[in-house]
């Protein structure tokens, strides 16, 4: 595993918490325009403290380790105005707030960040936090007002992306516990581009014998969340598309069989599998397992059901 992060800071809470969400944004989109698989190739974390806004990106394959060498790609171009809407608007669901004004001033506070360089993160200095440059405690400056919103102006979706086992086998059992998580980051992914909504975390894993599953919680502003028949149907077009990619089904293949070295590099910690299936799996075991005909007949018993 390597990892690439860096830190900016900004003049004040709101304009970092916006930029951060933006840059993520960003970042996802150029890591899929480059083949790059949440959860197979990369995990990331974004974070805002008072004015700082942080972003650490953790190449878990070769692959990725191969295609990004820096994140110099990030600021090579200016950051698309709609980018900034969208970030500003996903701020506002995770805090429950509502978006009464924004205008250029607050654009232009938000491309200044942009336009300073990236400093790496072991530069970080001490930041005190203050009371007026925390995100969640000023929700008005120049250029940008919030309003808090009643509790019933948003709503819930969860996602559940499940596989049935058979026979118990513990092979199995731990291979398709990869690919349900798999799958859900993905669908996940593709749900966070084309919807406003903020990630709920959460206890997302179950495991028995005979099924695991990987579920996904997001809020949604009413006005702009999809039904569920809507979003079922987008969702299960997309795991049809992951079950069909060859290019999918090889990368989860030369991961287990090549790339995989110990458990910083993998999605699913030893921790996690004792956890999940009183089974502890490394580099040999996962060799053992995955198998081109195991990887393809479990995607095809996945299913996606939506609440």
């Amino acid at each position: 595993m390597h990892k690439l992060a860096f830190f900016k800071v900004a003049t004040d809470g709101i304009v970092a918490h916006v930029y951060e969400h933006a840059l993520i944004r960003r970042m996802l989109i150029g890591l899929a325009s480059r083949d790059l698989w949440y959860g197979l190739d990369y995990d990331y974390r974004g974070r805002t403290y008072g004015r700082v806004c942080m972003v650490e990106l953790f190449l878990l394959s070769n692959a990725a380790q191969r295609r990004i060498v820096d994140l110099d790609w990030l600021q090579r171009d200016p950051i698309d105005r709609r980018v900034v809407q969208a970030a500003a608007e996903e701020c506002g669901v995770e805090l429950l707030q509502n978006i009464e004004y924004i205008g250029m001033e607050f654009f232009q506070a938000v491309y200044a960040v942009h336009a300073a360089p990236m400093r790496p993160l072991h530069l970080l200095g001490i930041e005190e936090w203050q009371e007026y440059s925390a995100a969640d405690a000023i929700l008005q400056r120049p250029g940008i007002s919030y309003r808090q919103q009643r509790s019933d102006a948003y709503t819930t979706k969860r996602f559940t992306i499940s596989c049935p086992l058979m026979g118990g086998q513990v092979r199995q059992r731990v291979l398709a516990l990869l690919l349900v998580e798999l799958v859900g980051l993905a669908c996940l992914q593709a749900v966070r581009r084309n919807y406003i909504s903020y990630d709920l975390s959460g206890n997302r894993r179950h495991s028995s014998a005979h099924n695991v599953s990987y579920s996904v919680s997001l809020r949604f502003s009413r006005d702009s969340c999809p039904n569920s028949e809507r979003l079922t149907h987008q969702l299960e077009w997309l795991i049809k598309n992951l079950r069909d990619s060859v290019e999918f089904r090889e990368r989860i293949l030369v991961v287990l069989q090549q790339d995989y070295q110990n458990e910083r590099s993998m999605w699913l910690t030893y921790d996690d599998m004792f956890s999940l299936a009183n089974t502890v799996v490394g580099a040999n075991g996962w060799r053992a397992i995955a198998k081109p005909e195991a990887i393809r007949y479990l995607l095809s018993r996945i299913t996606c059901t939506v609440e």
